[in-house]
C-alpha cells in the first residue's frame, strides 16, 4: 500500500511528460492531452479508480510472486493492464468495455481466489475492490455521472445559492 504514495508523483510526471510531449508536436502525447481536456469527471474519477488499483496491484507483485510465482505473474499483468486501460480512456474513444472487462475480472478472480482460500480477505484488498467497483460504477454510467458531477461543479454551486 505504500506505493500509493507514490502515485500522485508519477501521475503529476506522467503528465508533465504527456504535456511536453503535445507541445513537441509528439502524435501520441497530443492525442492524449486533447484527451484529456475533452474526458468528463466521470472518466478522470474512473481513471483514478484504475490507477489506483494498479499501483495497488504493481506494488504487491513482487510479495506475491515470493509466495506464489502464478499469482504475482497474474497481479503484474492485472496492474500492467489496468495502466493501460488508464492511459486507452484519453487516446480512445472505444474505452468502456475494455475497462468494465477488466475491472469485472479482477473482481470475479479475487472473489474465486478468496473462494478456494488461496487468498485472505483484508483490508487492502477490500480497499482496491471497493476502489475498482466505484470506477466500474462510473464506466457504465459515465454519462450520467457526468451530468451529476458536472452540475456540482463550484461554478454551479455558487450559482444555485444566489
Amino acid at each position: 500500500i505504500v506505493g500509493l504514495l507514490y502515485l500522485p508523483i508519477l501521475l503529476f510526471v506522467f503528465a508533465l511528460a504527456m504535456q511536453a510531449g503535445s507541445l513537441a508536436g509528439v502524435g501520441f502525447a497530443g492525442r492524449f492531452v486533447q484527451g484529456y481536456r475533452k474526458a468528463g469527471p466521470a472518466a478522470h474519477l474512473a481513471a483514478l479508480g484504475l490507477a489506483i488499483s494498479a499501483m495497488v496491484h504493481l506494488s504487491l507483485a513482487p510479495t506475491h510472486f515470493a509466495e506464489d510465482r502464478v499469482l504475482g505473474v497474474l497481479f503484474a499483468m492485472n496492474g500492467i493492464a489496468m495502466t493501460a486501460t488508464v492511459i486507452g480512456i484519453y487516446v480512445t474513444s472505444f474505452w468502456r468495455l475494455p475497462a468494465l472487462a477488466l475491472v469485472t475480472a479482477t473482481l470475479l478472480a479475487y472473489a474465486f481466489y478468496i473462494l478456494i482460500g488461496r487468498e485472505a480477505v483484508d483490508v487492502v484488498g477490500i480497499f482496491t475492490k471497493a476502489v475498482e467497483l466505484s470506477a466500474a460504477v462510473l464506466i457504465v454510467f459515465g454519462d450520467r455521472s457526468d451530468q451529476i458531477l458536472g452540475r456540482l461543479t463550484p461554478a454551479h454551486i455558487t450559482e444555485a445559492s444566489v
